[in-house]
């Protein structure tokens, strides 16, 4: 989320906070803007009401508040990254580990021959006597 001063939009760090009194609770940090120097923070709400409310708190004032609301945070926001678009899903066909990357519903889940001298083998090695 971007954050402007000084007439320029900067990007600063996100974090979710877990909403208590409002629907949802976003903080952003600046620690210093370049030009300035000051310390910034901008917190997003949206109210029970459905009304979107921006505060902005600068220096100490902002950093009294970060400490206020440090311990409800959820996540950073941008710590999950996908590095790939496509997603796949490791299965099991015949015994061998592969990665499907089409549609979940041809994926033949738990597929093992059917060849019982094989199984009966696996058996009696498990055995103890």
């Amino acid at each position: 989320m971007t954050i402007s001063c000084c007439r320029r939009t900067f990007r600063g760090t996100s974090y979710i906070i877990a909403p208590q009194k409002y629907l949802y609770q976003e903080m952003t940090i600046l620690q210093r803007c370049p030009v300035c120097g000051h310390y910034i923070l901008k917190i997003k709400r949206i109210l029970s009401t459905g009304e979107l409310q921006e505060l902005i708190f600068r220096n100490k004032s902002g950093m009294a508040m970060f400490d206020k609301l440090k311990k409800n945070i959820l996540y950073r926001r941008g710590e999950f990254k996908i590095y790939d678009k496509r997603s796949y899903l490791n299965y099991n066909d015949y015994g061998t580990i592969k990665k499907c990357f089409s549609n979940l519903s041809t994926v033949k889940l738990g597929l093992f021959d059917n060849n019982i001298t094989k199984f009966d083998d696996f058996l009696f090695s498990r055995l103890i006597f």
